[in-house]
């Protein structure tokens, strides 16, 4: 789609785009592994803020307006209100003043194309700069209130370290828990049957009992969890990924009172761009793996026997990072009837193709189902299946070798 009206500005056709469809189907696609729990009901329903996590207070503190599908606007009662959707997309990708950002993102999702000519269409006059007197007083202001936002900033990003590091402190290896762990009775049930790869896991843990969320009462949620580490494409760690289990200990997902049973905390000093890393029985080589969910990487894993890195969500399987000196990725697509995980998987491709990187998709078809993902296929039909779509002798894998 083009430009129609050359009057509209950029920011207003995408807008009114977001507006006619509707903010929440735009943010349930693009960011509901964020705040799925506060798009539920709109101006009521609340979850742990997306960016620094919970506070310590009564509820949790990010809720969006109850006129969210107009306006796509949102609060946090500690980071401040967002009064629309291009500064919501901001605040959630760390970008806050930079609205450009938000209108790529849009433009992109919507398929509008940006006018060629958009920076240079307007005559403008140039008015000679008006010299005004330096006020010392007012420079030292400035000066001391960039200061404390540095240092408020800074004690905010050491503060997520903190908490991040004492969450995965809190957890047990996996190479220490007993056979019946309720952590690897979970996996199991979901086709990872040999106990001795699963122990090898070295970075995911299990937690016996994880925060979920406070409830307005000032009561606690909490559930056990299978914690994995996210790092980046040099192996620095960057966020946890936390699946919450049967608060009964049942080999299941948590029946959780709102939101999500899975949920994604990050570092705050960088975009959240990583992905957690499934060991293999073979060691890593040139050629790697990636695909959507950690159940999904775990289930690869196990049955073609090579490592497999989880991007966690369609949108960051899209801007996934190789690590320096890979040649050959295969990319381990989901199916679904709105086509998000073959268009993340497609973009991932392009990309990589551009970098100079052999790469593929493989799009499972091998059930009669309306979507499936490769833990499906594991559940289903065996391991020799995704061996064989591995080796590309499968007849009902939908194979892409260039961007579509």
């Amino acid at each position: 789609m083009a430009y129609q009206n050359a009057k509209e500005s950029r920011f207003d056709v995408v807008k009114r785009r977001a507006e006619e469809e509707g903010w929440s189907r735009f943010f349930s696609s693009q960011y509901g592994h964020l705040i799925s729990g506060a798009l539920i009901n709109p101006g009521h329903s609340r979850c742990a803020c997306p960016i620094h996590g919970t506070s310590k207070r009564k509820g949790d503190g990010f809720r969006v307006f109850d006129d969210f599908d107009s306006t796509g606007g949102g609060v946090c009662n500690s980071c401040g209100t967002f009064a629309s959707g291009v500064d919501l997309i901001c605040f959630l990708e760390n970008a806050q003043g930079k609205p450009m950002v938000a209108l790529n993102i849009l433009e992109r999702y919507f398929g509008i194309e940006p006018p060629s000519y958009d920076r240079f269409n307007r005559r403008k006059t140039i008015k000679p700069p008006v010299e005004q007197e330096i006020d010392p007083k007012e420079l030292e202001r400035k000066a001391k209130e960039e200061a404390d936002r540095k240092a408020k900033l800074d004690k905010e990003i050491q503060d997520r370290y903190q908490l991040l590091n004492r969450i995965w402190e809190s957890g047990q290896p996996f190479a220490s828990l007993p056979d019946n762990s309720q952590a690897f009775g979970y996996l199991v049930k979901r086709g990872m049957t040999d106990v001795a790869l699963l122990r090898s896991q070295e970075n995911m843990r299990f937690i016996k009992s994880s925060y979920f969320q406070r409830h307005d009462d000032g009561s606690v949620e909490r559930y056990p969890s299978i914690c994995s580490l996210i790092q980046s494409a040099d192996g620095h760690p960057v966020g946890l990924h936390q699946i919450y289990l049967d608060a009964d200990g049942q080999p299941a997902k948590a029946l959780v009172t709102s939101g999500d049973c899975k949920k994604v905390l990050r570092t705050l000093d960088a975009r959240l761009n990583g992905a957690v890393r499934v060991c293999g029985r073979a060691p890593q080589t040139d050629h790697l793996n990636v695909t959507e969910g950690v159940e999904n990487a775990a289930a690869i894993a196990h049955a073609i026997g090579h490592p497999v890195q989880s991007a966690l969500y369609a949108t960051l399987l899209a801007g996934w990072q190789p690590p320096a000196g890979t040649r050959v990725v295969s990319i381990w697509a989901d199916r679904d009837p709105n086509m998000a995980g073959l268009n993340a998987a497609t973009k991932l491709l392009a990309r990589l193709l551009d970098l100079g990187i052999e790469a593929r998709i493989l799009e499972p078809n091998l059930l009669d189902k309306g979507k499936e993902d490769w833990n499906d296929v594991l559940l289903d039909l065996g391991y020799e299946a995704l061996v064989n779509a591995y080796a590309g002798t499968s007849s009902r894998t939908n194979y892409y070798y260039e961007a579509i």
